[in-house]
């Protein structure tokens, strides 16, 4: 007995789905595991293929059976397919750096930060309760806003604000890249504006020593 047209487009339907739905739910994989934009695109797609593939196998496998258990078997498979990604833990909880585990920096956003003394091994930046009193603020995003405004001044002022930063720091740290600004540009061009006449009024002197 052929096959009906309606018979086809069932089938069609339903391969669709188990490769598809699979796939879709394992592709968060990368960016879970890692930060590095290049890896997190390699991982993804490793994670995509072998889930399309069980999708396919568990297709051909129900391929016989009534439709309520294909749908069973297709949610278990969501389910799998997702399971790595919800349950790796993010990226920043797992790195260290000389058996120092750190966490992702409010400031920097590079994932540098010491929790217990609350600074930053890159960007060098405390986030204490004496800063915000020194700095005559009340909270800690009021501080957080203050040091990025000054975090992310260009040296040289002909120079545009760019909020993009390379995935691995010059101190060798890594960029989380789920993390993004609290402050805008424009609240870093004022800032920006205000350094640039205090650095052309008051010029940092540097005297070179000869040795005798």
């Amino acid at each position: 007995m052929k096959p009906t047209q309606s018979n086809l487009n069932n089938s069609q339907y339903w391969l669709t789905a188990f490769l598809l739905i699979p796939v879709i739910c394992s592709m968060q994989f990368g960016s879970a595991y890692t930060v590095d934009k290049g890896m997190s695109v390699l991982y993804s797609g490793l994670a995509g293929g072998v889930a399309g593939a069980i999708g396919i196998a568990c297709y051909y496998f129900t391929e016989k059976r009534k439709p309520i258990f294909r749908l069973a078997v297709l949610m278990m498979l969501a389910v799998v397919a997702a399971l790595p990604t919800v349950f790796l833990p993010h990226p920043d909880a797992l790195m260290s750096k000389d058996g120092v585990k750190y966490s992702t920096c409010p400031i920097c956003g590079y994932v540098a930060y010491r929790s217990q003394e609350k600074s930053c091994d890159n960007c060098g930046i405390e986030l204490t309760e004496d800063e915000m009193r020194q700095a005559g603020i009340s909270t800690l995003d009021s501080l957080i806003n203050l040091e990025q405004s000054f975090y992310f001044i260009p040296d040289d002022e002909k120079m545009a604000i760019d909020f993009n930063q390379p995935t691995i720091s010059e101190d060798g740290y890594l960029l989380d890249k789920s993390w993004s600004p609290t402050i805008s540009k424009a609240a870093v061009e004022k800032q920006a504006t205000y350094y640039y006449e205090f650095r052309k009024k008051y010029p940092v002197k540097v005297q070179v020593i000869k040795k005798q």
